[in-house]
């Protein structure tokens, strides 16, 4: 799974959720500096603050119904940005039609989860995203 100094970004605009996942990711072992942002065009703040700092975020989980900049609206900033295209990212959602896990796949999500959840089924979902970010890293070498 992603080393536990990974530099995380939560956004949701649920402030209990977004402690909720700080606190699951603590329990699976992650010590490394979780950033929180309430929506998607503040998320995008922290991305360009912490690569301005030299400490880049390396995985982003983000819910899908925010206001001012919705979770899909923040894919897609993010994927159009050659800095973060091979950044994971993680759609958290209570939405789980199946027409709106096929948009995010296609725009360039990592992997869903939804809401709510276990630590079992995160552990799960990260260690899949962690194998499919070493496989794309590997590609990107070879390739």
């Amino acid at each position: 799974m992603f080393p536990p100094d990974t530099r995380i970004l939560i956004v949701d605009d649920y402030a209990l959720q977004r402690e909720l996942l700080r606190t699951e990711l603590r329990a699976l072992g992650f010590t490394g500096v979780v950033h929180l942002a309430e929506n998607g065009r503040e998320g995008l703040k922290v991305l360009e603050e912490c690569l301005a700092q030299g400490t880049p975020v390396q995985l982003i989980l983000s819910d899908w119904e925010m206001p001012e900049m919705n979770g899909y609206d923040f894919l897609l900033a993010v994927r159009a940005d050659s800095r973060y295209q091979s950044v994971p990212i993680v759609l958290v959602t209570s939405i789980a039609s199946q027409e709106q896990i096929v948009r995010a796949l296609r725009a360039g999500v990592f992997n869903y989860i939804t809401k709510p959840f276990t630590r079992v089924t995160l552990a799960d979902k990260l260690l899949k995203v962690w194998k499919m970010a070493l496989a794309q890293a590997a590609k990107k070498v070879s390739g």
